[in-house]
């Protein structure tokens, strides 16, 4: 293994930078303060009637709150680490990707540039709270293997594996679409 694993249908050959430039003219970056509430209103959720039902046992109640506290700090220091997770300028779009894999050493996350001639189209697209900026290259098409991972799945729903959170960005959700439509306009489909 090289340490390069494109996407499934890649052309390219060269290895993926591990950030976006930051000399691009628009950039998002996650608000991970953000991120993080939601993260633990959706643990409260999850574990709240847990402490409510073992209320006698509080060891338990300790154990499954510590654990949480655990993955959350995993999971947004990895996401701080990322950088900026799209960037629109006039040549074309980049994406900050997950590279496929759940447990890895090394990145584990890849950023992508699609020049405006290979996007096929630009999109929105809602899946339960996370609304996304979706971008779809010419010629790729979503599909299941026979055993597919959390990553395949997730790039099916979204019906392509570039995409960008406008509900977790440092940015509102107007400007972000503002700006695409101000540098791709004209040079790709936009259905905003």
């Amino acid at each position: 293994m090289t340490g390069f694993e494109p996407y499934p249908g890649s052309r390219s050959t060269q290895p993926a930078p591990r950030r976006i430039p930051d000399d691009q003219p628009f950039l998002v970056r996650l608000n991970l303060s953000r991120l993080s509430l939601a993260w633990v209103v959706a643990w409260i959720v999850i574990l709240g009637p847990q402490v409510l039902l073992i209320a006698d046992f509080w060891v338990p109640a300790a154990i499954s709150t510590a654990l949480a506290l655990i993955v959350l700090v995993i999971y947004l220091a990895t996401n701080a680490r990322r950088g900026p997770i799209l960037g629109v300028g006039p040549p074309g779009v980049w994406v900050s990707r997950r590279v496929r894999g759940f447990i890895r050493v090394g990145p584990q996350f890849e950023a992508t540039f699609l020049p405006w001639s290979s996007i096929e189209r630009i999109y929105l697209r809602r899946i339960l709270v996370d609304k996304r900026v979706c971008v779809r290259e010419t010629g790729w098409r979503p599909r299941l293997g026979a055993r597919p991972d959390v990553f395949e799945v997730v790039d099916y729903a979204y019906r392509t594996p570039f995409n960008a959170s406008l509900t977790f960005a440092d940015r509102p959700a107007d400007e972000i679409t503002a700006a695409i439509t101000q540098h791709g306009l004209g040079k790709t489909k936009i259905d905003f």
